[in-house]
């Protein structure tokens, strides 16, 4: 008779493991979501509190202003437009490669949880066909 309580316990332990590792995953990516949003959000906050003293100072030196058409003050502001965007553009890059390498996690711990339980139930049938071999090898003694 074949016991499967080893295996069950494997199985049981494995999928415990598996649910922990889960969990931690979805933890620490909520709290790259987390960082991640508050980081667009204060460089989208600190954008607005710059972009008037950028424009203020040209003001100063004359270089924009009612009547005043100035080339170096349109390219200073087209150079910090697109800064601005490159920033930001970066960091909701990086947001999404850190959520896709916690989406890759997950995938990855799923395919380990059901290799290993694959792998105990073969364990398992190895034990089952190996008794049942065992149990033949007598057949002829019985009769």
């Amino acid at each position: 008779m074949i016991d499967n309580s080893p295996y069950q316990t494997q199985k049981d332990a494995r999928k415990a493991q598996y649910g922990a590792a889960t969990a931690r995953n979805a933890y620490s990516r909520f709290l790259s979501q987390t960082r991640g949003t508050r980081r667009l959000a204060d460089m989208q906050t600190a954008q607005e509190k710059q972009t008037p003293a950028f424009v203020s100072s040209f003001r100063q030196r004359g270089i924009a202003g009612p009547g005043v058409r100035s080339g170096i003050f349109t390219k200073g502001l087209q150079d910090y437009a697109n800064q601005q965007f490159t920033d930001m553009s970066r960091a909701q890059q990086d947001l999404s490669d850190d959520l896709y390498g916690f989406d890759l996690t997950d995938r990855q711990t799923a395919a380990d949880y059901g290799s290993d339980i694959a792998d105990i139930d073969a364990e398992k049938n190895r034990e089952i066909a190996q008794v049942a071999a065992t149990l033949n090898s007598f057949k002829p003694f019985m009769s």
